[in-house]
């Protein structure tokens, strides 16, 4: 029963797996070591609900899923890039009702999932600890909400509005899906981010991907140890 890392991207696959030697086909288990399995999902939402709705096909004796890759830093003075950041509460916030004064998830009525209680619109709190996957905490992961959209915040007025509304701490393409998907079949979820942007700059000076790549690779290495 393996425990699954769901990354979006190849690049992310071998800075975690650099000694990953096989082909990186997208919607694949790629076998690590005994008790752990890989996967890429593709970039975005979409992709990695397809994707995660295949690996549970595949494979639905999981004990989890750790979502692990890039994301951008709404305030780059509490997450710099760099920096570890652990996700407590996915939001969705393109889900809902749109109109000028942004979205209204809770107007539109429809909850995307119901289940004993749990109603799903645009959320979801995440109370797994790495601990219940048999995995150490980093000590310096900063704790903190994450946005997943399908469309990345490239203009500051954009991302200001974002962070003030859902007082988020960073921005993601797919760990929405991922978290719904794991939600629906009561699988343990964790996700980690390193921060590679300041979301809503392209300015060269608030990004840094290759600082996050290698930051990734350690973080890879603190979890799974060398691979």
């Amino acid at each position: 029963m393996p425990l699954l890392c769901a990354v979006a991207t190849p690049q992310e696959l071998l800075a975690l797996f650099p000694r990953w030697q096989g082909a990186l086909p997208e919607h694949r288990m790629l076998s690590v070591r005994p008790g752990l399995a890989a996967c890429i999902t593709g970039v975005g939402p979409v992709n990695a609900g397809i994707a995660l709705g295949h690996m549970l096909a595949l494979c639905r004796e999981l004990t989890g899923v750790l979502n692990l890759g890039l994301a951008g830093s709404f305030d780059l003075a509490r997450a710099p890039l760099g920096s570890c950041t652990l996700v407590t509460e996915e939001i969705w916030p393109e889900y809902g009702l749109c109109g000028d004064g942004g979205i209204d998830a809770p107007g539109f009525g429809f909850a995307q999932w119901e289940h004993e209680g749990l109603r799903v619109v645009d959320r979801l709190s995440l109370h797994t600890a790495l601990a219940d996957l048999g995995l150490p905490q980093p000590a310096d992961a900063i704790p903190g909400i994450a946005l997943t959209v399908a469309g990345v915040s490239a203009d500051a007025q954009r991302a200001d509005g974002l962070a003030q509304r859902y007082q988020a701490l960073s921005e993601n393409m797919e760990g929405f899906a991922v978290a719904l998907a794991c939600a629906r079949h009561a699988i343990p979820y964790v996700e980690l981010r390193v921060i590679s942007n300041k979301v809503g700059s392209r300015a060269r000076e608030d990004r840094a991907f290759p600082l996050a790549l290698a930051k990734l690779g350690a973080l890879g290495h603190n979890l799974f140890g060398a691979y």
